[in-house]
């Protein structure tokens, strides 16, 4: 499917010189430990979810256009092992780990997020980071409140379920 939007059209007029690295990133600390498996369960579930997840931006005589797919594989999600840091080392290496994981994006190839499960001395941490065409202030606690919900249900050997889709973006 494809489409046109306002906001997508507003930005690629400012013509960022590079249009890839226009994100935001969200470290969540949780709860608890997660596993890889946990992981990939829970965001594909996310992406499933969630159509603007799986779009991709094409450009075109009139502009760009914008498509979703059937979703990224493999899931764009990873585990990065920072046990053997010192916890005053934690906050410069988080810097250039996020730095590092946002020059991933692309917004014609995809992915436009990925995730990563970071694992400290004492806790894990969930790196999050989307292209700014996906996420904005309110998407943040949606996704948030999704990744909480999903990760219980996962623990509780439940079916992933974040219940019907209400008007997505899509179909918006």
């Amino acid at each position: 499917t494809t489409s046109r939007w306002n906001i997508g059209e507003a930005f690629f007029a400012l013509d960022p010189p590079d249009r890839n690295h226009h994100n935001q990133a969200h470290v969540f600390t949780l709860a608890s430990r997660w596993t890889l498996d946990c992981l990939r369960a829970v965001v594909a579930a996310v992406e499933s979810q969630h159509d603007l997840l799986r779009a991709r931006y094409t450009p075109e005589a009139r502009g760009w256009s914008q498509a979703y797919g059937e979703g990224s594989r493999p899931l764009p999600v990873g585990v990065m092992d920072a046990s053997a840091l010192e916890p005053s080392d934690v906050a410069s290496w988080l810097d250039a780990a996020a730095t590092e994981v946002q020059r991933s994006l692309d917004i014609q190839a995809g992915p436009l997020y990925q995730v990563r499960l970071i694992h400290l001395r004492e806790r894990d941490l969930l790196l999050f980071v989307i292209h700014h065409l996906v996420v904005d202030g309110v998407s943040w606690r949606i996704l948030a409140d999704d990744l909480n919900r999903l990760f219980h249900q996962y623990t509780r050997n439940e079916p992933l379920e974040l219940g019907r889709k209400t008007s997505s973006f899509r179909q918006w």
